[in-house]
């Protein structure tokens, strides 16, 4: 259960400190599904036609190919859709590109985004640790009456300890 939360906390750093989107509809299937989570790294180079970008459009971030190149504006397209999309953006307002996907991932970083998930997800596990972590400690070092004690001496050692 350590080794989850300890994984699980990683995990979190790790999204925390790349940017991530979640994909939100099927308009890139079958390459990115909805539900997929996906770490996105930086574009340090040209970007070229065929390449998946992520950008921000109007404070949201979609994720779409580079179907071309006209006037030094990248003109992108969802691999399932038919037509391109009926914007340009400029190359700054690319985030980066998609570098590892995740299934059904997003599904679950959306739910933590809001109240409910923390506590579902975060609060309500770490009290179970907690609280069952303590009730192990008492039940480790409470002494035992002796009543309390008898059956287990009785089924170690076979003789009656107490007088009944």
């Amino acid at each position: 259960m350590v080794i989850a939360i300890s994984a699980f906390v990683a995990c979190l750093g790790l999204i925390r400190s790349r940017p991530f989107s979640v994909v939100m509809s099927q308009s890139m299937s079958p390459a990115l599904k909805a539900g997929d989570a996906i770490l996105i790294r930086p574009v340090d180079r040209g970007i070229s036609p065929g390449e998946i970008v992520t950008f921000d459009m109007g404070g949201r971030l979609i994720t779409h190919r580079v179907a071309g190149i006209r006037d030094g504006l990248l003109v992108t397209k969802g691999d399932n859709n038919h037509e391109v999309d009926p914007w340009t953006i400029s190359p700054d307002a690319v985030i980066g590109a998609p570098v590892v996907r995740v299934p059904y991932l997003g599904f679950v970083l959306q739910r933590l985004r809001g109240p409910l998930g923390w506590f579902v997800f975060i609060l309500l596990p770490a009290a179970w640790v907690i609280f069952s972590s303590i009730r192990r400690f008492e039940t480790t070092i409470r002494p035992q009456r002796s009543e309390e004690r008898a059956p287990e001496l009785r089924r170690m050692t076979g003789w009656n300890v107490l007088q009944e």
